[in-house]
Formats: C-alpha cells, sequence, structure tokens
C-alpha cells in the first residue's frame, strides 16, 4: 500500500507543514517504507532543512529519526544505493595473506 497522499509510488513531494502518511494494513506481514533519495529544490531558502521520520515503538512511544540535513548550496541531496549494490569492506593488513573469492563448489 502506497501513502495515500503521495503523487505517485515513484515518490513524494515534501513541503513544510505537509505530511506524507504511510499507514500500512494491520496485518500478519512485515511492512517497510523505503527511501532511497531526499533532494531539495534549488529555489529553496539557503538554510538547514531537515527530513526525518516519526514512528511508534514497541510501547507506543512517539520516535523521531532524522533521516537527512540539507542545505541547498552546500548539500542539496542524499541518497543511498540499492542493497544489492553494497560493497562489503575488506582491510588489507600487512603480512597476511591475499584474499580469495568465495569458495568454488567441488
Amino acid at each position: 500500500m502506497f501513502p495515500t497522499n503521495c503523487f505517485s509510488p515513484l515518490g513524494c513531494k515534501l513541503e513544510a507543514g505537509k505530511e506524507i502518511v504511510f499507514n500500512p494494513e494491520d496485518d500478519d506481514f512485515e511492512h517497510q517504507l523505503d527511501l532511497r533519495m531526499a533532494c531539495i529544490d534549488t529555489t529553496t531558502k539557503d538554510e538547514l532543512h531537515v527530513v526525518e521520520v516519526e514512528g511508534q515503538d514497541e510501547e507506543g512511544q512517539k520516535v523521531l529519526a532524522v533521516l537527512a540535513s540539507l542545505k541547498p548550496s552546500t548539500l542539496p541531496s542524499v541518497s543511498r544505493p540499492r542493497p544489492e549494490s553494497y560493497v562489503m569492506p575488506a582491510w588489507l593488513v600487512a603480512n597476511s595473506p591475499p584474499l580469495s573469492g568465495p569458495p568454488s563448489a567441488s
């Protein structure tokens, strides 16, 4: 289910004083809101703008989480890669054996 006040399943336009609500059905499924990018228009006032989400913890208490702090002149957008494109970091240590790939099927 997509937010009912979202312009399309592909994105929402956030504005001051306007809420975008993600309210999935209460069923036996796990629902996730996947926010991949936040950007700010270059015509927006050059000050810090905060993108945050509000939810509830297990006791029903309100929880706020800041996702991004954007400023048109310095950081107009942030994004995160798709999960399948994450790269696992590797550190090379002096005198350690060479790195190897996944085990091959024998």
